[in-house]
């Protein structure tokens, strides 16, 4: 018979095998790829401190400005008259489309269908 705990025993211990190799395989890879070429040093110099060129701003030279009020008067109006030639332009583009000849879709053409060469008198 089938025993249930044996299976899963050694599929637990399938699984911890494969990921061992999987990290195993990845911890060599990183140490491969983190080793210093031979016959040359890797060489890390602190730089320089970059240090800010800071102006102090002097009390006497900055001078403030007096407040500005500013007035504010709504002088358009509440609609404007429509122009005379809006209207003349409405009527054209009526006229111009229904002057425009309309194109016709063509209607389908219907074939009927071609009779079986089968012999045995059913078409499926």
């Amino acid at each position: 018979m089938f025993d249930l705990r044996r299976f899963w025993l050694a599929t637990s211990v399938f699984v911890l095998i494969i990921g061992g190799v999987i990290a195993a395989v990845g911890a060599a890879f990183s140490a491969f790829i983190s080793m210093p070429t031979k016959g040359h040093q890797q060489v890390v110099t602190q730089p320089a401190p970059i240090q800010a060129a800071v102006v102090p701003i002097q009390a006497a030279v900055v001078k403030e400005a007096p407040p500005v009020e500013l007035e504010r008067t709504d002088t358009t109006p509440a609609a404007l008259p429509p122009s005379p030639s809006s209207s003349v332009h409405r009527k054209r583009a009526t006229k111009t489309a229904v002057a425009t000849p309309q194109i016709a879709a063509p209607k389908p053409l219907i074939v009927p269908e071609r009779k079986s060469t089968r012999r045995g008198g059913s078409s499926d």
